[in-house]
């Protein structure tokens, strides 16, 4: 078995348990910021203003992934949930996260499964 198999088994299954262990917090989107890794383009984002208004009539659904941003106190860094995080920006809608402690490493981890969906969906 490859090293790298089994190291992504052993951070995901350590991210999961630390996924787990958090809290959902609500956090104003103005105090967030794009990952400097994050490979969604802008123009990927879809329709921000039917994401925001689906937001607002059903709630949040699921919580963004955060992280503190290392360069401006009290700011967050969206590692995963960009789509739900712009939708709340642009419509200054208060945003639910679940703030993480990640390396950058850590961070491309727990947004592995979510582009595993996309890229290796059978439909």
């Amino acid at each position: 078995m490859c090293k790298g198999v089994n190291l992504y088994t052993m951070n995901h299954t350590k991210l999961l348990k630390k996924e787990n262990e958090m809290e959902v917090v609500t956090v104003d989107p103005k105090k967030c910021d794009r990952w400097k890794l994050a490979d969604r383009s802008s123009f990927e984002f879809g329709d921000m203003y039917a994401l925001a208004q689906d937001i607002l009539k059903n709630g949040q659904i699921e919580p963004v992934i955060l992280r503190k941003s290392p360069d401006k106190k009290g700011h967050f860094e969206v590692i995963a949930g960009s789509r739900r995080w712009m939708a709340c920006f642009n419509a200054s809608i208060p945003l639910k996260g679940i703030i993480q402690d990640l390396t950058d490493t850590e961070a491309a981890i727990v947004r592995w499964p979510r582009l595993s969906r996309q890229f290796f969906s059978l439909t």
